[in-house]
């Protein structure tokens, strides 16, 4: 069975290397997206002598702004990239700071033993924690405008307009801030009430996922098919952690294929001065290793570790040592 990893990547092109040869198998295929903003030539040198690896280039490479719907366009090209081939398997999405926790013949397997189970983090809008549902309801409902990176212009309909990630200003959003397009599109989005897809489900999710390729095939027609669904999200706070997890799981096949979890360890034992989690990933480190270790041995469902750098080397040699 293929697997196909589609990276969304923007930094170090080393890793990026170092994890595509580690993934290397005869049924591993890789899609790479990197940061339209970024230079690619790096990323192509790094991967040119390893099999079995594409670039997205041209009109399919997306300038990806966090929290923002550019995100879930890339990742669409990869899908279309990967549905493009017509290869019965699996698409997983990773990004270039994820790395294998398990040798490839185990995911291979894996994914084989349980094929067309669908993995993704996800829970249904009123099945969350009560401080989840209402960060979900003000991305429901209220508009998030990207000006430049994290700098966003929020609207909620008929209550208040509010600025976000001041400490990220740049000088190139004030041409946009001060163009009467922008000023039209603000006062539109106060008098409209947000209206969400009818035929969707809202989930709050992650945005990383492994799914299958003929699920990938059907999330593109429904988009192609329904064009409400981007119209809606283009304005969502944070859609790559929503739009295609809705899309999957408000189908009934979707959701019968549902396995749950995803299969990325994400190391979220961090919490602010109130003793909240922060909802953000933290960048593992050596000190981690002995967790990592336990997650290689004890944790079958767990494939992949997120966060990872080159700049923690004892950290992957340790992975690589008990994976390969």
């Amino acid at each position: 069975m293929r697997v196909n990893y589609m990276f969304t990547v923007y930094n170090e092109p080393e890793l990026l290397a170092r994890t595509v040869s580690k993934l290397q198998h005869p049924q591993a295929y890789f899609y790479i997206h990197v940061d339209g903003k970024k230079d690619i030539e790096p990323f192509m040198k790094s991967l040119k002598r390893l099999p079995h690896v594409f670039f997205l280039t041209g009109d399919a490479r997306i300038n990806v702004e966090w929290g923002d719907i550019s995100m879930v366009q890339a990742e669409l090209n990869l899908m279309r990239a990967v549905v493009a081939d017509t290869k019965e398997g699996y698409c997983v999405l990773i990004s270039g700071q994820d790395y294998p926790i398990k040798s490839t013949a185990y995911i291979h397997d894996y994914f084989a033993a349980r094929y067309p189970a669908e993995f993704i983090h996800a829970e249904p809008l009123e099945e969350t924690e009560p401080v989840i549902r209402r960060i979900m309801d003000r991305h429901a409902r209220w508009h998030w405008i990207t000006v430049v990176g994290k700098f966003k212009i929020v609207v909620f309909p008929w209550r208040f307009v509010a600025c976000s990630g001041w400490r990220f200003f740049d000088m190139r959003c004030l041409k946009k801030l001060c163009s009467w397009k922008m000023i039209a599109n603000c006062c539109n989005l106060f008098f409209t009430r947000r209206k969400f897809p009818a035929d969707l489900h809202l989930y709050a999710s992650e945005t990383w996922f492994e799914i299958t390729t003929r699920t990938a095939e059907r999330v593109l027609r429904k988009i192609e098919e329904h064009p409400e669904y981007m119209a809606y999200y283009r304005t969502f706070g944070l859609p790559e952690e929503s739009m295609l997890q809705s899309i999957i799981l408000s189908d009934a096949e979707g959701k019968r294929d549902w396995a749950g979890d995803f299969l990325l360890y994400v190391n979220r034992n961090r919490s602010d001065e109130n003793g909240m989690p922060v909802p953000c990933d933290i960048d593992l480190t050596a000190a981690d290793i002995s967790d990592i270790e336990d997650k290689i041995k004890n944790a079958p469902d767990k494939l992949f570790a997120r966060k990872v750098s080159l700049n923690e080397v004892a950290l992957l040699e340790r992975i690589d040592s008990l994976t390969n």
